[in-house]
């Protein structure tokens, strides 16, 4: 079976060359039948003295999807019914343009900072500050610094009222309650 390839979007013009013989010929009719499994379609062809008949075919990319389709090529004389022909016709879009979305996301910008610090400067720079680590702070010998006589009684003071929000009651002595009684009251 021969294939013609048609385009899907355009007009198509189909020319054959039909030769009708017999005794009485009456006027003959042609038409182009494209068919598939769901649907048929008609186009009337027109025929010449020549014998060559002109099927015009229309843009067909509305109601045909691309593909092949079977297609016979009709002649009606009197009331019988010819098929001197049958093809296979592609059907494909003349052009295709398709176009897609594509999000990219931003890039974010690096920034990068620098100062310039001279030799000059020095006596100006702070010295660098080590700070110690919670191990090395434990190995650490404590630093000596001058502690006043005010200082020295605050703490003690402050070591006594932790000592004395940390005791229970029931095991302080007789005495350790009165002395406890007397600076609730004192104070």
């Amino acid at each position: 079976m021969q294939e013609i390839d048609l385009q899907l979007d355009t007009e198509n013009e189909l020319i054959f060359k039909v030769t009708v013989e017999g005794t009485s010929p009456a006027d003959p009719r042609c038409r182009l039948v494209v068919e598939n499994s769901n649907m048929s379609h008609m186009f009337n062809g027109e025929m010449d003295r020549s014998g060559e008949v002109t099927v015009l075919i229309p843009s067909l990319e509305k109601i045909l999807r691309e593909g092949t389709y079977d297609a016979n090529l009709e002649v009606i004389v009197d009331d019988r019914v010819f098929v001197p022909l049958s093809v296979n016709i592609n059907f494909e879009k003349s052009m295709r343009v398709t176009a897609e979305a594509v999000n990219r996301k931003r890039r974010s910008t690096v920034v990068a900072k620098a100062e310039l610090i001279t030799d000059s400067n020095k006596a100006e720079r702070p010295k660098p500050v080590k700070i110690a680590s919670p191990q090395e702070e434990n190995t650490r010998e404590p630093a000596k610094r001058k502690v006043t006589k005010q200082q020295t009684k605050e703490q003690s003071n402050d070591k006594k009222k932790s000592k004395l929000n940390n005791m229970d009651i029931k095991n302080l002595s007789e005495n350790q309650i009165r002395d406890l009684i007397k600076r609730v009251f004192l104070k």
